[in-house]
């Protein structure tokens, strides 16, 4: 009597001491799975029970003839009063005693573990059910869609259109516009991150079978892929549900082509006019009856100045070919530059040729007019007058689509990208026209030039309202996955586990344990899915790789690499200008040129238009072309970690008891919000393509070029052009981040192997496979409910075993050498 009352007091304070562990973790880790807290609360009392009653409370005795008969009141007399069970709870178990039980039951657990109760709907069960998850998914895409058309509607209807179809949204400073144009890009790129993955996860389970198209796979000797969108599956669908998966998928596209380039920065740049002249011109004598005509006869100023311009721009296009004779409004600026430097020349800043040259080869700054002073040239054979050469420059995208910007500092003209480097040396033996160039001067504040040196933050509303009605399909299609193909799918590892555990198979019912490769290798037979045989256990060690296909490593690296290898080139042609212009490719070189920042040996010139519309619309998909190939290297990314983590998750079934994963959680089930890549590895990998779309924003990017004409009496705005233009910095990262990610996807793949005691068989997504392997014994029937493990469940006279995924109370994996009921 004394013994068996220690055992009891043994017992109870065991009992006790777990369930109080399992509620003080839970309390201080609300994330801890409950399952963990039954399983925890089980072993720890196992020992001192199973030394005279052999039994646990979950669990059924696995020895029929044990007719010993537990003191049942010792779990009850230990626990707390408000966790004790009511009497009709304990009637309401009927013939459900702890030494009875030999698998997981729902009904006996319920009275001590409310949670396990399936019928019981919590906030986490319902959170993560697969309506709310498309609920959200919805929301998603339908705020972003109520944000584009609003905003597309507001600076429509508000703003002040351009002919090109371009609005102003801020003027002003340029560090302040280039900080908005930053963080306006940074959130485009959250919200089309955003877009992506929930277009993804809707992709992944409308790919995804239920358990109806499953079975007639089966019976048709077929299997689908869990978890992960295949062309297997796709080729599965129904006709409606292909139309809507490819609305969904192929709506991305536009998306990431236009969706960064809605909204824009602008740089400015100005016509201006150009002399070579002696320091006559500038003297103030010259503005009076100064100017001599080559028959020796002198002109007032400025009435005959004209005829003088007239005559002197007929002699020298006769006699170079190379000049263009210039405009009315070009001779009329030069006689009012004649008068205001001889009246104004304190406005004129003085230059030195480096000096010169710098200035008025940065293509996206202000420059005004310039004279360059040269006095090696006698005026008696120019026909008599002080200016040798002048017109004026526009920069625009000119020869194959390249910005002619200092074609006036060489003769002949040429493109900037055609002018060797120069320093401080070179600018001293400057020559223009063949005459050496001493200093410049650069007229200063030109009245209402600051208005148009101001830099611009632009939208383009159509181009937004085109992202919007895009965004709108993705909304339709998500309402159509909701409400049209409202049927649970076997959308996770653990829905098709806990489906076939609650409605095994008939198909693959005696097939034993199979494996991905030989379901595959039983394709090749003409029989259907037949007899298992018994097999020597010889479990090999499984490397992540082997968990997807060959096609689908191939697919997915050939992909990345060409797009790495693609990138790869287009660096290095951006590196080989740099240093043919600065020199040098150091880090603080390339830093000088900025982050992001339009700079003119920074041109993408693939001869694209320029002009209009047009050059808008192509310039913008020059830009954003890369979006869309690291978006497409992002899903194939996707999905190939996730076979690797489906077989990881498969794997750990056989080292301890796990409850399920599903996307319909019931009871103590475990919930998920990214089908089958876990919360810990898809948030980072959001992160880091969301990072990754914005350095791409930041390393090729739409230039919009708004020309400035200062030649007339005052400034104003003409025609501007749009162009592409890349950023080195940022590229360099942009290269680096996916390089990095990549190898270590590889890495990962190669060098891990799945957890060091499972003997689990590779399954991989087979739906037939998995289904093989869930044939759990006739009376364990809330298996697909409760924490399960896999392992040998029963053994023929002959030795031969059988395996599933169980509740059963001792399971473990086949000893190596041992006779297993296998697929041949």
């Amino acid at each position: 009597m004394a013994a068996t009352k220690s055992r009891q007091s043994d017992s109870s304070q065991c009992t006790e001491t777990a369930l109080r562990a399992d509620s003080e973790s839970q309390s201080s880790s609300p994330s801890r799975n409950p399952s963990l807290a039954i399983i925890s609360g089980t072993e720890a009392c196992e020992t001192v029970e199973s030394q005279d009653l052999n039994i646990g409370p979950p669990y059924r005795n696995l020895d029929p003839q044990d007719e010993r008969t537990p003191d049942v009141d010792t779990t009850a007399n230990s626990l707390p009063a408000n966790l004790v069970p009511q009497e009709e709870g304990i009637d309401s178990r009927n013939e459900f005693t702890p030494e009875d039980v030999a698998f997981g039951s729902v009904k006996f657990l319920s009275p001590w573990f409310p949670s396990i109760n399936p019928e019981l709907s919590t906030w986490r069960t319902k959170r993560s059910r697969r309506k709310f998850v498309i609920w959200l998914c919805f929301a998603t895409a339908f705020t972003t869609f109520s944000l584009n058309l609003s905003l597309s509607i507001v600076t429509w209807t508000l703003g002040k259109m351009s002919n090109d179809r371009v609005v102003t949204l801020y003027q002003g400073d340029c560090s302040i516009s280039k900080r908005l144009d930053t963080g306006i890009h940074l959130v485009i790129n959250i919200l089309s991150t955003l877009l992506l993955s929930i277009s993804n996860l809707c992709l992944q389970l409308l790919l995804s079978p239920t358990r109806a198209e499953v079975d007639q796979a089966h019976s048709e000797k077929r299997w689908l892929d869990i978890g992960v969108p295949s062309w297997r599956n796709f080729m599965n669908l129904p006709v409606w549900s292909k139309l809507v998966w490819a609305s969904l998928a192929t709506s991305s596209v536009p998306i990431h082509f236009l969706y960064n380039s809605v909204v824009f920065s602008t740089v400015s740049t100005n016509s201006y006019m150009y002399a070579t002249v002696t320091d006559a011109f500038i003297l103030p004598q010259e503005s009076e009856l100064t100017f001599q005509l080559s028959n020796g006869t002198r002109v007032p100023a400025p009435t005959d100045y004209q005829l003088a311009l007239n005559t002197q721009v007929q002699n020298k296009y006769a006699d170079f070919g190379y000049f263009h004779p210039p405009s009315n409004e070009e001779k009329q600026c030069m006689i009012q530059i004649h008068g205001d430097v001889s009246a104004n020349l304190p406005m004129y800043k003085k230059m030195s040729n480096y000096e010169c040259l710098t200035s008025y080869q940065s293509a996206f700054s202000w420059r005004p007019h310039v004279l360059l002073i040269s006095n090696d040239f006698d005026v008696a054979v120019n026909y008599n007058t002080s200016l040798f050469t002048w017109g004026s420059n526009t920069p625009n995208a000119g020869n194959n689509g390249k910005l002619n910007v200092v074609s006036w500092t060489n003769d002949p003209a040429t493109n900037w990208q055609d002018v060797a480097t120069f320093d401080a040396s070179d600018g001293v033996a400057w020559a223009h026209s063949g005459h050496h160039v001493q200093y410049c001067l650069s007229r200063q504040n030109i009245p209402g030039e600051q208005e148009f040196r101001d830099c611009r933050v632009q939208c383009a509303p159509v181009i937004l309202l085109v992202v919007a009605l895009f965004n709108l399909v993705k909304c339709v299609s998500m309402l159509w996955l909701l409400y049209i193909r409202p049927e649970q799918t076997l959308s996770t590892l653990g829905d098709a586990i806990a489906s076939f555990l609650e409605k095994p198979d008939p198909h693959t019912k005696n097939c034993g344990v199979a494996t991905k490769m030989s379901v595959q290798a039983s394709e090749k037979r003409i029989d259907t899915w037949g007899e298992g045989e018994c097999r020597a256990w010889l479990p090999a060690t499984t490397r992540w790789y082997q968990a997807a296909s060959l096609s689908r490593w191939l697919v997915t690296m050939t992909t990345s690499l060409l797009i790495l290898i693609a990138g790869t080139a287009v660096l290095g042609t951006g590196l080989a200008v740099s240093k043919r212009y600065e020199g040098s490719i150091s880090f603080k070189t390339l830093w000088s040129f900025g982050f992001g920042a339009t700079n003119a040996k920074e041109i993408i010139s693939w001869n694209q238009p320029t002009a209009g519309a047009l050059g808008l619309i192509v310039n913008i998909v020059i830009a954003n072309i890369w979006q869309v190939l690291v978006s497409f290297c992002y899903l194939a990314q996707s999905a190939l970690l996730s076979c690797l983590l489906i077989a990881d998750e498969w794997s750990g079934f056989s080292n301890e008891r796990k409850p399920l994963r599903v996307s319909h959680p019931r009871g103590i089930q475990r919930s998920t919000y990214f089908v089958n890549m876990p919360m810990r590895y898809s948030i980072p990998i959001m992160i880091l393509f969301a990072i990754e779309h914005w350095l791409l924003s930041q390393s090729t990017f739409v230039i919009r070029v708004i020309n400035i004409d200062i030649v007339n009496s005052s400034p104003r705005e003409i025609e501007g052009y749009t162009t592409s233009g890349f950023s080195l910095v940022p590229a360099i990262f942009a290269l680096v981040l996916p390089s990095v990610f990549l190898i270590a996807q590889i890495v990962n793949a190669f060098m891990r192997k799945y957890h060091a005691k499972s003997n689990m068989p590779l399954v991989s997504t087979c739906s037939a496979a998995i289904s093989a392997n869930c044939h759990r014994p006739e009376g364990d029937i809330d298996a697909h409910l409760l924490p399960v493990q896999w392992g040998v469940i029963q053994e023929d006279d002959d030795g031969c075993q059988l395996c599933s995924l169980t509740t059963l109370r001792t399971v473990s994996a086949p000893q190596t050498g041992s006779q297993v009921f296998t697929m041949p």
